[in-house]
């Protein structure tokens, strides 16, 4: 990881590459689900805008099983991921910060902020730590979730 991205425990050719590629493709499923009940759960258009955001990308995360690194449209995916993710999390908190869980919206906004400006700005030694700082914020969103809806 100090070197590498995550990916490269799935990439093409390294033994055992399917154990890695099936959890993504497996958590990308559990996201999408999780995802289209947000879209029954949240009534505001930001909230839905939200939740659309997020079913896109966890089909990314699928797709970034489906096409492991050392495939053409795999960097392309990861990344999508990642920002896709990151923006629905910003847009969650927007929506939140209008209505009655405020201190959510304020952390959730922050959060995502955080994700963005670190990935900008922070000379990270490899793409594989900046990948668990951004995994870690969206664990941590998760957790939070689970007390909202």
């Amino acid at each position: 990881m100090a070197r590498n991205a995550l990916s490269d425990m799935g990439a093409i050719g390294v033994k055992y590459a399917w154990v890695f590629n099936s959890g993504l493709m497996i958590s990308g499923a559990l996201a999408f689900l999780y995802s289209a009940y947000l879209l029954l759960a949240l009534g505001s258009r930001l909230g839905i805008l939200a939740s659309s955001i997020m079913l896109l990308a966890s089909i990314h995360l699928i797709l970034i099983g489906l096409f492991p690194e050392g495939t053409y449209p795999h960097l392309f995916v990861s990344m999508e991921f990642f920002i896709l993710m990151g923006a629905s999390i910003l847009l969650l908190g927007v929506a939140f910060l209008m209505s009655e869980a405020r201190r959510y919206g304020v952390c959730f906004a922050a959060m995502a902020t955080a994700g963005f400006l670190a990935a900008i700005l922070v000379p990270w030694p490899s793409i594989g730590s900046l990948e668990v700082f951004e995994i870690s914020l969206i664990t941590l969103w998760s957790f939070l979730m689970l007390r909202l809806v």
